[in-house]
């Protein structure tokens, strides 16, 4: 996975870690979530990218 570390995609650099846990689990569908699953796509430029905007693309 650090092949990934610092890798640019669309003229931002992506930052990669492993984690310290064995195992690192979402929670499932419909129970709370904590704050777990926000989405931080636009936090740095205020606006939405084009991950964002992809991921909805193929939901929809």
């Amino acid at each position: 996975m650090t092949h990934l570390d610092k890798l640019r995609i669309w003229n931002k650099t992506i930052r990669v870690m492993a984690s310290k846990h064995q195992a690192v689990q979402m929670p499932e569908e419909g129970q709370p979530d904590a704050g777990l699953t926000r989405d931080y796509t636009g936090a740095c430029t205020g606006s939405r990218s084009r991950a964002a905007n992809y991921s909805e693309h193929l939901s929809a």
